[in-house]
């Protein structure tokens, strides 16, 4: 609905996209992703990453613990919102054009499944499912019989 919302708007450019006129180069966007990487792993070495992993781990009893379980939520999702947005910015400044066409369903289901086949228990789990499961296609273009077979395996 966001998407066909988005294709018919003219101020953003409508079903043609939205030409972004700053460019920024790739090793732009790697700094911010080791940046982000490092922060995340520092923010959960701190007080507030340990709240929100007791939050994680059990409601209840975080709760009992006197934590603001709402509010911690809240924080964990305005932060992640927040890494979401730099994202997009450093995508739309780098390839210089964005269209609504680039972020289906399809799209939001890779995400979840980068996540949850890395693993959503430590910082690096994410990172190791998005590497392993956009270079694999990439590497297994050329065997093209037994590429599915392949993925199949990798993903076990």
């Amino acid at each position: 609905m966001v998407q066909g919302t988005i294709l018919n708007l003219d101020v953003v450019g409508g079903a043609s996209g939205y030409p972004v006129p700053a460019h920024i180069g790739f090793a732009v966007v790697a700094t911010f992703a080791v940046l982000v990487v490092v922060a995340m792993v520092a923010l959960f070495h701190t007080r507030f990453g340990i709240s929100v992993t007791a939050v994680s781990d059990d409601e209840r009893v975080a709760d009992l613990m006197g934590l603001s379980v709402r509010g911690l939520q809240s924080a964990a999702f305005t932060a992640g919102a927040a890494l979401a947005g730099l994202g997009g910015a450093l995508y739309a400044h780098h390839f210089n054009y964005i269209e609504a066409q680039n972020y289906g369903v399809l799209f939001s289901i890779y995400v979840v499944l980068y996540v949850l086949l890395g693993g959503t228990q430590t910082v690096y789990g994410p990172l190791l499912g998005a590497a392993v499961f956009t270079l694999l296609p990439e590497l297994l273009r050329g065997s093209a019989a037994w590429r599915y077979v392949i993925f199949a395996w990798a993903c076990c």
